[in-house]
């Protein structure tokens, strides 16, 4: 018989809308006294706690092009993109690894063509690497 001890894990991501906003010190230590491994997707615009163990920046630029990044450190650099992305303003971030995930606007065609141009600067820009979300490509909802 399996339990969900089996399949527990001792790893924590937090993400959504922007993360940043709900947590503090007090929060990462607990989770952190309590065994966990912390990741966190933000945008990056806040800065964090101590203690979290893997930190996922996500900015939003073609949104809040005015954005500054407050992190002292990031794992990944992850860019939402759709080929219009001002990727001189990615370029400049320091990261450990840059991720380049095309943007799902719900039409099969644009998707195509989106993918196409992110695997292309991929191929021209070699430290990017091609994020897909393969829940979406498979239709798992």
């Amino acid at each position: 018989m399996t339990t969900i001890a089996q399949w527990s894990s001792k790893t924590i991501i937090l993400t959504g809308g922007e993360p940043s906003f709900q947590i503090d010190d007090n929060f990462i230590r607990t989770l952190k006294e309590a065994g966990y491994t912390i990741h966190i997707e933000t945008n990056g615009t806040r800065s964090l706690p101590e203690g979290i163990d893997w930190i996922t920046c996500s900015p939003k630029f073609e949104w809040q092009p005015n954005a500054e990044i407050r992190l002292q450190r990031i794992d990944e650099l992850k860019v939402v993109f759709d080929g219009s992305n001002d990727m001189d303003k990615y370029e400049r971030i320091t990261a450990k690894h840059y991720l380049l995930q095309p943007c799902d606007t719900g039409d099969k065609i644009r998707n195509t063509q989106i993918t196409t141009a992110a695997l292309d600067y991929c191929l021209r820009h070699p430290k990017w690497r091609l994020s897909l979300q393969f829940h979406k490509i498979l239709g798992v909802r």
